[in-house]
């Protein structure tokens, strides 16, 4: 693949099907790459290291939204300095924490953009994701539901009674969702117990529990995946099935380790990174056909392509996007834009 553009600066990023939206770390503006136009527009008014992709809109923490097409701030909808985002929750909902600094407390709302109305959610707290109407809380030693409607408490699980030990906590604190299950993975302070459990969303029951599949796991669609340094696991919580892709032979002939890193779903693929057998630096990216368990491209970052392939020359992959058209890559404050070759993935 040809690099189309090479990017300094840059804080955070994503990608729909025609731009790439960046955030500028020294002004925390946000930018949009045109690929068709092949122009790159700026919105000042920003100010923000972090983005999220919402529907026709990008957002940040702060509520302000900027309207994709246009690049400009949608003034009607919200913008609210006292108000952070938690989560979305629908096309027309969202979920904010407000912080009253006066009465030091802190509110949950429910406000719905069409509407503008304010729904305060009562006794939650922590709140992560919202799945099948239910507020689901955790400060990653518990897991609760909650009615999203007047914060009735349906359930709540401590996770120290799960593995019968103290200090059990949720493996970086990431909580999966699929269908009517929960799905994390838990371990106590020194690893020594651990496992990955599905609760069931409506009951708080513990359905299913596993230690084939752990830690960081990633999501796409109904499926978990899980990367290890040769294999691809992938589990079905519907069924509770694993099954793998074993990529030893592709690892073995050309030196490497697959990492767990980084991983990103696109199409019928996976782009996860890499690492040579005798390097810390994950610099090989892989493109994987999920349907066919094969490695249908893998390159090497490099900090400067003209130079050879050297630890110091080896560029981190910390985070990879793509679409039809590109490949996105991020090292350190780098980013690396890639141009897809029509033939490669077919």
């Amino acid at each position: 693949m040809n690099i189309f553009k090479k990017i300094n600066n840059v804080k955070s990023f994503l990608i729909d099907s025609k731009h790439i939206y960046f955030v500028n770390i020294i002004d925390k503006s946000l930018f949009k790459i045109d690929f068709a136009l092949n122009q790159i527009d700026s919105f000042k008014e920003f100010n923000s290291y972090e983005i999220v992709d919402y529907y026709d809109f990008i957002i940040n923490y702060s509520l302000l939204f900027v309207n994709k097409e246009k690049f400009q701030k949608n003034i009607e909808i919200l913008n609210n300095f006292n108000l952070t985002l938690v989560n979305t929750i629908n096309e027309q909902e969202i979920l904010v924490k407000k912080i009253d600094d006066e009465a030091k407390k802190v509110h949950y709302l429910k406000i719905n953009l069409k509407s503008k109305k304010e729904t305060e959610i009562k006794n939650i707290s922590f709140p992560k994701i919202v799945q099948k109407g239910n507020v689901i809380c955790s400060d990653t030693t518990f897991l609760s539901s909650h009615n999203i409607e007047n914060g009735q408490e349906l359930w709540r699980l401590d996770l120290n009674t799960v593995l019968n030990n103290t200090g059990v906590t949720i493996y970086e604190g990431k909580i999966l969702a699929v269908n009517n299950n929960i799905i994390v993975s838990i371990h106590d302070t020194d690893f020594k117990k651990y496992s990955t459990i599905c609760i069931d969303i409506i009951t708080g029951e513990i359905v299913h529990r596993t230690q084939d599949i752990l830690f960081k796991l990633y999501q796409n669609e109904d499926i978990i995946y899980q990367i290890s340094p040769t294999k691809i696991k992938q589990f079905n919580p519907s069924n509770f099935e694993i099954s793998y892709m074993d990529l030893e032979e592709f690892t073995t002939n050309h030196d490497l380790k697959l990492s767990n890193k980084v991983a990103f779903f696109h199409e019928n693929h996976i782009y996860i990174s890499a690492e040579k057998e005798n390097s810390n630096v994950n610099s090989f990216w892989l493109i994987v056909n999920l349907q066919t368990g094969k490695v249908v491209y893998s390159s090497e970052l490099l900090i400067d392509p003209k130079k050879v392939s050297t630890e110091n020359n080896r560029a981190f992959v910390s985070e990879i996007q793509a679409n039809d058209k590109i490949v996105a890559i991020k090292s350190s404050q780098t980013l690396f834009i890639f141009e897809k070759e029509e033939t490669i993935l077919q």
